[in-house]
């Protein structure tokens, strides 16, 4: 038994020869031995119809992918969302299932609920529900997973223990670092020398 070498057929996945394709890849459809695009937005298709659509769109009754509403990633019709978009969470109390902002609940939210966030964009650490500045609880610290743990520090600054961040401008001429004795960027008017910074001629 031999293997088929299908990749000369354009977004063919499987073939019975190097010529026919017999099944290809999401967004197209076999047809007369070679890979046709589906309709706009639709995920899986035959010849005829669409049977799936791509996330942000829903199978109409046409079988037509048309867009969920504002915000929602997965819906079975306009007015019923199952999933929102990163940001925002959806509200059940309302009728047509709508997804509304995470920042309702005060906080820079990832993914959330109403009352709640479960996760942060970076910068922020999760505390008790809500979401905290890294810098508030560590001074000039970037990224962190908790009020005692920093992960970054802001450019100019390095990571001396997980509570501290340290400027680098305590080395002579040095903007940013890796530690103590390894400065990265110097100042205009000094060069870089075995991680120091010396001034120019």
């Amino acid at each position: 038994m031999t293997c088929n070498n299908c990749t000369n057929i354009q977004n063919c996945i499987d073939c019975l020869s190097g010529t026919y394709c017999i099944a290809c890849l999401q967004g197209y459809y076999p047809q007369s031995g070679s890979c046709s695009a589906c309709p706009s937005q639709c995920l899986q298709c035959n010849s005829t119809t669409c049977l799936a659509c791509n996330v942000g769109y829903y199978l109409s009754s046409t079988f037509a992918c048309s867009p969920c509403s504002s915000n929602c990633s997965i819906c079975t019709q306009l007015s019923q969302c199952q999933s929102c978009d990163v940001g925002y969470f959806l509200n059940q109390s309302l009728a047509s299932n709508q997804c509304q902002p995470c920042n309702l609940v005060g906080s820079p939210c990832l993914t959330c609920n109403d009352t709640i966030c479960y996760s942060c964009l970076d910068s922020y650490y999760l505390s008790s529900g809500a979401c905290v500045m890294c810098a508030t609880s560590i001074s000039s610290c970037s990224q962190c997973n908790s009020a005692s743990n920093c992960t970054l520090c802001y450019g100019g600054y390095f990571l001396a223990s997980p509570t501290h961040c340290v400027s680098c401008s305590n080395m002579t001429g040095c903007l940013d670092c890796a530690n103590s004795s390894a400065c990265l960027l110097c100042a205009s008017g000094y060069y870089l020398q075995s991680g120091s910074c010396s001034p120019c001629a």
